[in-house]
């Protein structure tokens, strides 16, 4: 409405802009703090005004010696000293630049891996012989795979991979009644399929160190995460138990349990019934070479690689090609997928 301003000359009109408040100064950039933090954006500074945005960013300080799941919920065993020099300056005073620290590869490092050994240069961990065990030594150690089938599906038909142990040496075993109706597997072998005790998926697993006849673990473990059994209640899921430079001799062992698939295993298999509902068999996972027994490129013991941005599945377009019995993805246009702006989880 034309009224409410007062009228100069034809197209004018005069308003009040109210500058009786100075603009706020620019924020100091404060001290430069380094450090393990529990999230947030990585390898790059970061400025934040107050404790408040930085717990908001960057996550609650970590006091160590909290125990738990490690694998799946994260380290908190160490305490996070960068969060609480964040805290005690950001206290009284406003303004700190944060950086927070993942696994990257030293510049002169190689990838090259030469009679059994990764260069440490590389960020990353492997576990057992070179990156896998040897198809002709199982005391080598390295990553296995235990897979679950249905009991009518027993060749792989309808299966998954269930869960993975990562053995600094020895091996892996299912134990139980053998698939093929034969005898038992008492101590479990590599590669026997053996039927489920009962429902959950329930089996007898063992962890051997070396060749010895003596198991280092032996539990009877299910996939019911509500259940007392359940496999990851049973099993060690403590990484850091096999560093022998920062674990006591008492509580150091020779394996841990990484990935459980849980889902997958009621999705893919369903829910199994009473004793032999499914089938298990263990194998490692890497892919045999015709000429030390592994390949670099294909084990889930060798992790060697820097610290990389999360990144999703690529989103494909319908079925464009005539094929009308089996939809093949990789004819499939690739549309986009997602991609995070900073490195880690």
């Amino acid at each position: 409405d034309e009224r409410q301003f007062k009228f100069v000359s034809p197209g004018i009109f005069v308003n009040e802009i109210d500058n009786s408040q100075l603009p706020e100064g620019p924020t100091s950039i404060g001290p430069v703090i380094i450090g393990r933090l529990p999230k947030g954006p990585a390898l790059r500074p970061v400025t934040v005004n107050s404790f408040a945005e930085f717990v908001e960013m960057f996550g609650n300080p970590v006091p160590g010696k909290q125990g738990g799941d490690v694998w799946r919920d994260g380290n908190y065993l160490g305490p996070t000293y960068a969060a609480y020099a964040a805290q005690a300056w950001l206290r009284n005073t406003p303004g700190a630049t944060i950086v927070r620290v993942l696994g990257r590869g030293h510049n002169d490092g190689s990838a090259t891996v030469a009679n059994g050994i990764v260069p440490r240069a590389q960020a990353g961990w492997q576990i057992g012989f070179n990156d896998g065990p040897k198809t002709s030594d199982a005391t080598e150690g390295g990553a296995y795979g235990l897979f679950i089938t249905k009991t009518s599906d027993a060749a792989g038909v309808k299966g998954t991979l269930a869960a993975v142990f990562y053995c600094n040496e020895g091996y892996v075993t299912v134990s139980g009644s053998g698939a093929d109706g034969v005898g038992t597997a008492a101590g479990g072998n590599v590669a026997t399929a053996v039927k489920s005790i009962t429902g959950d998926h329930e089996f007898r697993i063992f962890v051997y160190p070396g060749l010895s006849s003596t198991a280092k673990a032996d539990a009877v473990v299910n996939f019911n995460p509500d259940s007392d059994k359940y496999i990851r209640n049973r099993f060690n899921t403590n990484p850091t138990l096999l560093n022998t430079q920062v674990t006591p001799a008492d509580d150091q062992t020779t394996y841990f349990l990484g990935q459980t698939y849980d889902r997958a295993v009621f999705d893919v298999v369903g829910n199994a019934g009473g004793e032999g509902g499914s089938e298990a068999f263990i194998l490692p996972l890497q892919m045999s070479s015709s000429t030390d027994g592994i390949a670099t490129d294909v084990s889930f013991g060798c992790n060697m690689r820097n610290t990389q941005p999360s990144r999703s599945g690529w989103v494909i377009s319908q079925d464009i090609t005539s094929n009308f019995v089996n939809f093949a993805a990789a004819n499939m246009q690739k549309l986009f997928r997602f991609e995070g702006l900073d490195n880690g989880e």
